[in-house]
């Protein structure tokens, strides 16, 4: 499960093993968090913030470190739901 708050805090929690799996904060807050498919292996997690940037992170190795693919600021005063 991937949650995220107006802070800008992201966690992601193993929901089966009860622990924290990851955590990153981004300067903005946190509206939206979609990962890629619904079964199998997950590839990838996608963000939107309250100030218009949509941030991607590669997840596919697992949580230890995902690397953020891509940051883009879609819009200066939009909220990307």
């Amino acid at each position: 499960m991937a949650a995220g708050w107006d802070s800008g805090d992201l966690k992601v929690i193993d929901l089966r093993a009860m622990k924290l799996c990851y955590e990153k904060h981004f300067a903005n807050g946190i509206v939206s968090a979609e990962f890629d498919r619904a079964d199998g292996v997950l590839n990838k997690l996608t963000l939107g913030t309250l100030e218009g940037h949509v941030y991607t992170l590669d997840i596919s190795l697992g949580f230890t470190e995902p690397s953020v693919l891509d940051s883009k600021p879609l819009s200066d005063t939009a909220t990307v739901w």
